[in-house]
């Protein structure tokens, strides 16, 4: 099975092989320049759960390592503004 898909700009190619009974995932990302391969990941009994399983995960890691405009950092740099006192007061209200 083979599938693509666009990402925050990223091209995703998911291909999936029956590696001696479990379907595992063969994937390419790139972008402009850059490009990144991924191999036997994303097992499952299935060539649909497979693709699906990899397309997951790669999109979480194109976040996980900033490469998208979606990022964790971004948000706690926000918070991370915030005076201490209003920090504290967040923090007191949640318990």
């Amino acid at each position: 099975m083979y599938q693509s898909e666009e990402y925050d700009g990223w091209n995703i190619q998911i291909t999936t092989v029956n590696q001696g009974g479990i379907i595992t995932a063969i994937a390419i990302i790139n972008r402009e320049n850059l490009e990144f391969r991924f191999e036997n990941f994303a097992d499952a009994d299935t060539e649909r759960a497979s693709a699906a399983r990899a397309g997951v995960w790669l999109r979480g890691w194109l976040d996980l390592n900033q490469l998208t405009g979606v990022t964790a950092v971004g948000a706690s740099s926000r918070i991370d503004q915030q005076p201490a006192k209003n920090q504290r007061r967040l923090i007191d209200e949640r318990y």
